[in-house]
């Protein structure tokens, strides 16, 4: 969880450096190609690997998870567009994006670190749950209410610290409970997915008639449900 965190401190600032010299279709030429990298190294692999699965088994299986995996997804994409979109209110300029997203990505980094070999050693991933979900809701309506540059780049700093305390855990809860099979993953991506379409349709709307704050709460009113449902779902957890 934490190399997502390592990369975000070197990219955007290379990125805003690709723009400035080059142009954005330079930018989006390299990131396709990164893109298809990985492709190679996956068929490398196809040939040793059980690709066989049954959907409406996995779906049946995945009994009890399925209203924490729309929450989320739902989380995942206001990190990644919800924030990079309302960013733009602040920022004018592919170099000011570029440091802010390194500075996010240093703070993310030493605190993921941290904590995430914090609950592997502990095991109490529902106490840090309600903590880190509690905070992180505080923090996302604080986004909503910001005016200045300053205060978007410290709410947004506080942001990137709860999420990436509670990324780790918020995986851990899935993976404790259930068999890590392939029909485990197709059914978490498709259900994560459905949580994204929801928000974001709603955060379309929302946005378009400039009612931003609005956008915030219904995230923050995420991230505090997710460990009650949690705790009410999965009661074997510590």
């Amino acid at each position: 969880m934490t190399t997502s965190a390592l990369i975000g401190i070197f990219m955007p600032p290379l990125g805003a450096a690709v723009i400035l010299h080059w142009g954005y279709s330079w930018l989006f030429s390299l990131a396709s190609i990164l893109c298809i990298i990985p492709l190679f190294l996956i068929y490398r692999e196809l040939p040793n690997s059980n690709l066989n699965f049954n959907l409406k088994e996995s779906l049946l299986s995945f009994n009890k998870l399925k209203t924490l995996t729309l929450l989320e997804g739902s989380l995942h994409y206001f990190t990644g567009v919800i924030i990079p979109v309302y960013s733009l209110i602040f920022f004018s300029k592919a170099s000011e994006i570029g440091y802010f997203y390194s500075y996010l990505g240093i703070i993310s980094f030493i605190i993921a670190l941290y904590f995430s070999h914090r609950s592997d050693r502990s095991g109490k991933r529902i106490t840090y749950l309600f903590i880190v979900c509690i905070l992180m809701a505080v923090v996302i309506v604080s986004m909503g209410l910001v005016k200045s540059m300053l205060g978007w780049i410290i709410v947004a700093g506080a942001f990137s610290v709860v999420n990436y305390v509670s990324f780790p855990f918020r995986l851990a809860v899935s993976m404790d409970d259930k068999t890590m099979d392939l029909g485990f993953w197709v059914v978490r991506e498709l259900i994560l997915n459905v949580g994204r379409v929801i928000t974001l349709t709603l955060a379309l709307v929302l946005f378009y008639y400039e009612l931003y704050l609005f956008v915030f709460l219904i995230y923050a009113l995420v991230a505090i449900t997710y460990p009650f449902i949690t705790k009410f779902k999965l009661k074997n957890l510590i």
